[in-house]
């Protein structure tokens, strides 16, 4: 994928698992903040014709294999948990902070659940260099909680 400008000074961003929804949400979500980025890669574990549009071209995904963690510095997964594991620790092995959306490491002591606005402070507190998030239930009780946090404001 094409670099964004003066993206030599950037951090490289890896979406693995890029060929479902919740790439195409993260490119989304993406477009409508500050482009701090450099190299945007689009990983999948099989082979795809598939392309997503980011910052307004159509990329290729490519296939996931050794090597493409190189220079990687933020990887968020969204793979199955079966085969999560594999891939994060290469990953990690390659000197990415991984954000990981399966439930793959979720139960692991020693990899935070972070919830962002709730418990945002763990980011930083990663000694497998891997941040796990909740899953979509955890998502629906947050928002239902937010909602009726409200109405005792």
């Amino acid at each position: 994928m094409r670099p964004a400008p003066s993206s030599s000074t950037r951090p490289t961003l890896a979406l693995v698992g890029a060929t479902g929804r919740f790439a195409e949400a993260i490119v989304s979500a993406l477009a409508l903040r500050d482009d701090v980025w450099g190299e945007i890669r689009l990983l999948a574990p099989g082979v795809t014709t598939r392309t997503l549009s980011v910052r307004g071209s159509e990329e290729p995904i490519e296939v996931l294999r050794e090597g493409s963690f190189e220079g990687v510095d933020v990887a968020l997964f969204n793979l199955s948990p079966e085969i999560t594991p594999e891939w994060t620790a290469r990953a990690v092995a390659a000197g990415a902070v991984v954000v990981d959306a399966s439930a793959a490491h979720r139960t692991d002591p020693e990899v935070p659940l972070v919830v962002p606005g709730i418990n945002t402070e763990l980011v930083a507190q990663r000694p497998k260099g891997i941040i796990a998030l909740p899953g979509p239930v955890t998502w629906g009780l947050i928002d239902a909680a937010h909602v009726l946090h409200q109405g005792w404001e």
